[in-house]
C-alpha cells in the first residue's frame, strides 16, 4: 500500500516538474532574458487553462467518451471545454493581474505585453494552442491505452492457459479420478452396463476438456453438454441426484458462441465450495437460461467450512471476472456475494453468434 502511495506521489511530482519547466522555458525564450517576471505572469494566462484542459481530458473526457467510442460527443464536449476554459481563464487572470501587475495591462511597449482578447479571431487564435493541448493529451492517452490493452490481452491469454492447466490439475484431479475408478470397480460388480456408461461419460468429459478447450470460442450447446456430463459424474460421486435435481437449463439457441469453460467454471466452483459429498448440503441450485441471445445464470450454494476460504476465493471468481471484462465489456453484469453461509451468484450475459 505504501509503495502505491509513493508511486502516485512520484507521478504527481513529475507532472508538476514538467509543467514548471515548460512554463519557465517558454517565458524565458519569449522575454529574451528581459523582464522575465512579467513574462512569467503573462504566460500564466495560457498555462493555467492549458493544464485544466489536459487534466479534464485525462480524467473525464477521454475515459467517458473517447474510450467508449462516442467520438462525436467527445468532439462536441472538447470544443466547449476549450472555448469555455480559454475565455473564462482569460477574464479571471486579467482581474488577478490587475491587482498584482496593473501596468501589464497598459501599453508600456510598442505592443501589449498582455491584453484581454476581444475579437473572434483573437479567441480563435488563442484557443488554437489549447486545441493542440487537447489533441496532444488525447494522442498520448490513446497510445497508453492501446499499450495497456495489449498487455491485458497477453495476460488474459496466459491466464486462460493457466486456467486450463489448473482445471486439469486440481478440478479434474487425480483424487477425483481415483475415486471415480474405485466407484467404477464397485459398480462393475453390481451392474456392468451402468459401469460401462459411466466410463464413457468420464472419458468424454476428459477428452473435451483436454482437446476442445484450446479453441477461443465454443458453442453454447457444447458448453451445456459439458455441464451435464460433469453434473452426472458429480451425482455418481456423491451417490445421489442432488446436483442434477437442482439444475435447470432452458436454451433457445445452442449455436451461440462463448469462451470455453465460462459457465462450467461457475458451476464447478459452486459444487466444489458447497462440500457436496463431504457434508450435508443445505442448499444447492443453479438455473441457466438463454432467450434471444441473453444468458441468465443464477446459482445458490451453501458454503463448506472445509472447502471455502474467503481470503482465497479468488481463483475461480477473479479469473471469471477478468475473462468477462475482456470478452464482454459493457455486455454483462456479474454479482457474487455471501449471505449467511450461502454463496449467491448471478450472471447476465449478451451472447453473439458471430463471436
Amino acid at each position: 500500500m505504501k509503495s502505491r502511495v509513493s508511486e502516485k506521489r512520484k507521478i504527481v511530482l513529475l507532472h508538476v516538474l514538467i509543467w514548471l519547466i515548460g512554463w519557465f522555458t517558454i517565458s524565458f525564450l519569449a522575454s529574451k532574458g528581459k523582464k522575465l517576471d512579467e513574462y512569467l505572469i503573462k504566460n500564466i494566462s495560457f498555462f493555467i487553462p492549458l493544464i485544466a484542459i489536459v487534466y479534464v481530458n485525462w480524467f473525464w473526457l477521454f475515459p467517458t467518451f473517447f474510450k467508449a467510442k462516442k467520438y462525436w460527443k467527445y468532439i462536441a464536449f472538447g470544443l466547449l471545454l476549450i472555448y469555455f476554459i480559454f475565455y473564462l481563464g482569460e477574464i479571471l487572470i486579467v482581474e488577478w493581474i490587475s491587482f498584482i501587475y496593473p501596468h501589464l495591462l497598459k501599453k508600456d511597449f510598442d505592443y501589449d505585453v498582455y491584453s484581454l482578447p476581444t475579437s473572434f479571431w483573437d479567441i480563435l487564435y488563442g484557443a488554437a494552442l489549447y486545441t493542440l493541448g487537447l489533441l496532444g493529451s488525447t494522442i498520448f492517452l490513446a497510445i497508453k491505452q492501446n499499450h495497456k490493452d495489449k498487455q491485458e490481452i497477453a495476460t488474459l491469454q496466459l491466464e486462460n492457459a493457466q486456467t486450463k492447466i489448473k482445471y486439469l490439475q486440481s478440478q479434474i484431479s487425480p483424487h477425483f479420478l481415483f475415486n471415480s475408478l474405485n466407484n467404477v470397480h464397485s459398480l462393475i460388480l453390481q451392474d456392468k452396463n451402468q459401469a460401462a456408461d459411466y466410463i464413457i461419460q468420464l472419458s468424454n468429459l476428459l477428452r473435451f476438456m483436454v482437446y476442445e478447450t484450446d479453441k477461443e470460442f465454443i458453442t453454447l450447446g457444447e458448453e451445456i453438454n459439458l455441464i451435464k456430463r460433469y453434473v452426472q459424474l458429480t451425482d455418481f460421486r456423491v451417490g445421489s441426484n442432488t446436483a442434477s435435481n437442482n439444475l435447470i437449463i432452458s436454451i433457445e439457441n445452442n449455436e451461440l458462441k462463448l469462451p470455453p469453460l465460462l459457465i462450467f467454471g461457475i458451476l464447478e466452483n459452486g459444487i466444489k465450495h458447497s462440500g457436496m459429498g463431504i457434508e450435508g448440503v443445505l442448499e444447492f441450485n443453479i438455473s441457466i437460461k438463454e432467450s434471444k441471445g441473453e444468458l441468465i445464470l443464477e446459482m445458490n450454494n451453501s458454503i463448506s467450512k472445509q472447502k471455502f476460504d474467503l481470503k482465497k476465493k479468488g481463483f475461480g471468481i477473479d479469473s471469471l471476472k477478468k475473462r468477462l471484462l475482456m470478452y464482454y465489456p459493457n455486455k454483462h453484469t456479474f454479482v457474487f456475494e455471501i449471505i449467511n453461509d450461502t454463496a449467491k451468484t448471478k450472471l447476465n450475459l449478451i451472447l453473439d453468434s458471430n463471436d
